[in-house]
């Protein structure tokens, strides 16, 4: 399986003498996805991981973070998105809504779209797509984020 980023993905195991990006606890698996995105779903603006918006910020930081970054954030409930979004309003205000998006999308994905962690306590996945995974088409806007 050929994942998106794949060539930085073989850096970071290559420069930081690092073998596990990603981590080989990652699997394939069926699951419902739900995404902090913008109106637009293009993939520069609603599915850049963060490790894309600034790479400056990851020169120095260990594989397995540098790893983690070129993945995409998803949720495993609705529930658990929205209240990761309060969390992220209460801390650094509405500066959230241009950072981090202002819609929530959700998509059915497949084993065949890439592998994930666990989700943690806080139903965070970190999911490595395929590449050309099509996310303008497979990830469907559900909400518009209001502020409560």
């Amino acid at each position: 399986m050929t994942l998106e980023y794949q060539k930085d993905i073989d850096k970071i195991n290559e420069e930081d003498n690092f073998s596990d990006c990603p981590p080989t606890d990652y699997t394939s698996k069926n699951y419902d996805a739900f995404r902090f995105v913008f109106e637009d779903l293009s993939r520069e603006m609603s599915f850049n991981p963060v490790y894309y918006i600034d790479p400056k910020r990851f020169l120095k930081t260990p594989a397995k973070t540098k790893c983690k970054s070129i993945s995409i954030s998803l949720y495993n409930t609705e529930n658990n998105a929205t209240s990761q979004f309060s969390n992220l309003l209460e801390q650094i205000g509405d500066r959230v809504y241009a950072t981090i998006g202002t819609h929530l999308a959700f998509s059915e994905l497949k084993k065949e779209d890439g592998i994930c962690d666990t989700p943690n306590k806080d139903g965070h996945i970190s999911h490595h797509f395929v590449k050309d995974f099509d996310y303008t088409n497979r990830f469907k806007i559900i909400s518009k984020i209001e502020n409560s």
